[in-house]
């Protein structure tokens, strides 16, 4: 556990106003605290796991974005070791989430450097929308 990790001190019960809507001994699930949408549900893992941590060496984004289908991603980016906590995680995201969109960030594009999944249904609001 990372003390200064939101995300460590929301799954660890530590954080008050965030309870939690599923947890095992792996993942836990919570509403996000500034949601992008009419349902944004984060599956986070327990322990404090890098997002970056998850990719096989030489990673590359430009590899990334040459994949044409998300199955490809899984066997050719992310380490073996990881799989199949990724695939818990999206199941999990499917239970509190049924008919959303799942979302991991690919580093850089992620804010809290604790591995979570976005799962997001309804209508999206978009933040640079805000800014602009």
């Amino acid at each position: 556990m990372n003390k200064s990790c939101t995300f460590c001190r929301v799954v660890s019960g530590r954080s008050p106003r965030r309870s939690l809507m599923y947890q095992d001994d792996q993942v836990s699930a919570f509403k996000a605290k500034y949601p992008r949408s009419t349902s944004h549900v984060l599956v986070a893992t327990n322990e404090h796991i890098l997002q970056t941590d998850i990719f096989k060496p030489r990673f590359t984004l430009s590899d990334f974005y040459r994949e044409k289908e998300p199955v490809y991603w899984f066997h050719t980016f992310v380490s073996p070791e990881y799989q199949t906590l990724l695939r818990k995680m999206a199941m999990i995201g499917r239970r509190v989430c049924p008919n959303g969109e799942l979302v991991f960030h690919v580093p850089p594009f992620n804010s809290i450097e604790h591995l979570h999944l976005h799962c997001i249904t309804g209508k999206y609001q978009n933040v640079y929308r805000e800014i602009a």
